[in-house]
């Protein structure tokens, strides 16, 4: 797969060459350090490779099992049950992504990390299933053969307001790859509030993303400068 790494310094320099405008669509994913590859969670399990199915497996019945205590509407397939374990942050093989650049570039700097943040730019040239994802992929998800791009039914509010897509693929344990070029595009950790302090202005903020009062203290220190280090 072709991979193109570009180096920038600011929220304007993203507007610039990083959301021109393209034929079909480009989904976004932001991380905090941009060593990160394109693993899904579940896959960064350490456990023996002869077991890393039953692992999955049995994550992901064990969420089915204990959750139907929790939802008020219970999902109708094993996609839905899927998408809802991935919301909550269970370990699944789907990667987050988003239609938004601006959205993945405030997930990629919202964290206080010492480390380069960075936003990768796809345009996925495998299936984009945007309904009745069991008749085209299968009923069970975890027994994909190939990468596919699908639009979550909306289990809650926050993945519609976000614009989230999943990426999923045949195997979790390795990185996410591609046909067409992908781009990565590297912004210095010093930059990283400047960077958030101009996304605020632009409207995009923790509470515009995901609406609650843990959101609104967050927007109230950053806004007031204050480091918030949760892993203290």
């Amino acid at each position: 797969m072709r991979f193109k790494t570009i180096q920038l310094e600011s929220v304007d320099d993203f507007l610039s060459v990083g959301v021109a405008p393209v034929e079909n669509m480009v989904i976004y994913r932001g991380v905090s350090d941009a060593r990160y590859d394109l693993v899904p969670s579940v896959g960064r399990w350490q456990g023996p490779q002869s077991e890393r199915a039953h692992f999955e497996r049995q994550v992901f019945e064990d969420f089915k099992s204990r959750a139907l205590g929790y939802v008020t509407t219970q999902p109708r397939d094993q996609w839905e049950w899927l998408f809802l374990a991935q919301h909550h942050g269970l370990p699944t093989r789907l990667l987050d992504w988003t239609s938004s650049p601006l959205f993945a570039l405030h997930f990629a700097l919202r964290d206080e990390r010492p480390y380069d943040p960075a936003v990768y730019a796809l345009n996925f040239s495998y299936a984009v299933i945007s309904h009745d994802i069991p008749r085209f992929l299968g009923e069970d998800p975890l027994a994909v053969t190939e990468p596919a791009q699908v639009v979550p039914s909306y289990v809650s509010a926050r993945v519609e307001r976000q614009r989230s897509v999943f990426t999923i693929q045949p195997d979790p344990w390795a990185p996410l790859r591609d046909r067409n070029e992908m781009r990565k595009y590297v912004f210095p950790a010093a930059k990283r509030r400047d960077m958030l302090r101009k996304l605020q202005y632009l409207g995009v903020t923790n509470c515009s993303l995901t609406p609650g009062l843990d959101s609104l203290c967050k927007d109230i220190a950053f806004s007031r400068n204050v480091r918030l280090n949760y892993g203290a």
